[in-house]
């Protein structure tokens, strides 16, 4: 069995993303730990940081997402005036322009609210950088949407939640529905 046919497999059998990356194991820590004559975190700390440079309060970061978390966000393609003719103006930011909608190299998003807290807890998320795995590069948010409903409202679950909204220019699929609003009479606009 080759390297990649075992990585595949624990991938298939549920390894969980966290314990693969996000840190070493308790029994690694404990093992590191004593290789280097360290009781605890804290004390190899007092050992090789000097005070003046240490931070005055332990960090206190958001709980890491799972892989499934990570990977779930739905992904829509929105043009210039989605949130307009939806009627579900941005809660901050700015909407697509229409050289970002028509643009195959678009590195603009819009994050639905859910997102943007999951990923930016009491920070401001416009201007922030997030790898966008559909356009295989970085993007910056440009505007936080509230979040829309996309499936049934039984099927909503917390993880349906987490939105990014992308430039339809890159990626216009086969399939789309199309939005108008108008003023007037709705069947008029057919």
């Amino acid at each position: 069995m080759s390297v990649t046919d075992k990585a595949i497999r624990d991938l298939e059998m549920g390894d969980d993303f966290v314990s693969r990356h996000i840190g070493p194991r308790e029994s690694d820590c404990e093992s590191m730990l004593e290789q280097v004559g360290a009781s605890s975190i804290d004390d190899l700390v007092a050992q090789t940081l000097p005070a003046s440079i240490r931070a005055p309060q332990p960090f206190t970061g958001r709980d890491a997402m799972t892989e499934g978390e990570a990977l779930a966000a739905t992904a829509v393609l929105s043009s210039e005036g989605f949130f307009e003719a939806i009627g579900s103006p941005l809660l901050s930011g700015r909407e697509f322009t229409l050289e970002e909608t028509l643009s195959d190299q678009a590195a603009v998003v819009i994050v639905g609210e859910t997102l943007a807290r999951r990923l930016w807890p009491d920070e401001n998320p416009i201007g922030r950088r997030l790898r966008v795995l559909e356009l295989e590069r970085d993007a910056t948010v440009v505007g936080v949407a509230a979040d829309l409903i996309y499936e049934e409202i039984s099927e909503e679950t917390e993880l349906s939640r987490l939105q990014l909204h992308l430039p339809y220019g890159v990626g216009a699929w086969r399939g789309m529905a199309l939005l108008v609003r108008t003023d007037g009479e709705p069947a008029l606009a057919i």
